[in-house]
């Protein structure tokens, strides 16, 4: 349970630094 809860802060955590990494490109 703990484990699937890390990976889901995880990939919450990475999609937040594409989207802000797309937003600075586009900037």
């Amino acid at each position: 349970m703990v484990g699937d809860l890390n990976d889901f802060k995880l990939v919450l955590v990475a999609t937040l630094l594409v989207v802000s990494l797309i937003a600075c490109i586009r900037g």
